[in-house]
């Protein structure tokens, strides 16, 4: 007797679910990359925006990084900077109040400032006004973010502002 079998033997089964899983695997993992990649594009042109600002507020005030944000010329303006911090409810709010004052200074609408409150990543970015620290003109002031918090290794993507005043 001759028997036809109307379908697929359960070993080829197991190859052509296994063959899918390792697939959608490599897809998922490079999908990831350019998920963060995207991210991170986001927040350069997110800090992009934020120099704009910056530069517009100190033009309108012909004022420091620091005394816009209210800190009198001091150079350590960031309770943010270690990664640790990046966690703690008085970092959000500091970088929110920082956000709120340059958006002011600037001369902008406020509720543009909910735009900067988070990075891509959930966390607030940072800010450390080095200009004039010191009375050294040539220090410049430094955004950066971290894309998660306790990152060992550092505060993440830094970007240098561009002097304000010139004397370097």
């Amino acid at each position: 007797m001759n028997i036809k079998s109307k379908g697929f033997t359960l070993i080829e089964l197991l190859v052509v679910v296994s063959i899918i899983g390792i697939l959608s695997t490599i897809i998922l993992g490079s999908l990831e990359k350019v998920r963060d990649r995207a991210l991170e594009a986001a927040a350069i042109t997110e800090i992009k925006q934020l120099e704009k600002l910056i530069l517009q507020a100190k033009l309108n005030t012909n004022l420091i990084l620091a005394n816009i944000m209210g800190l009198g010329g001091c150079g350590n303006a960031c309770t943010c900077q270690l990664p640790s911090g990046y966690a703690s409810p008085s970092c959000e709010a500091q970088w929110k109040s920082t956000v709120d004052a340059i958006i002011s200074a600037a001369g902008e609408n406020p509720s543009l400032a909910e735009s900067f409150y988070e990075n891509p990543w959930g966390l607030p970015y940072s800010i450390d006004p080095n200009e004039g620290e010191n009375g050294n003109w040539c220090f410049r002031d430094q955004i950066y973010y971290v894309k998660e918090v306790n990152v060992s290794g550092g505060r993440g993507i830094i970007y240098t502002l561009p002097s304000f005043e010139g004397k370097c």
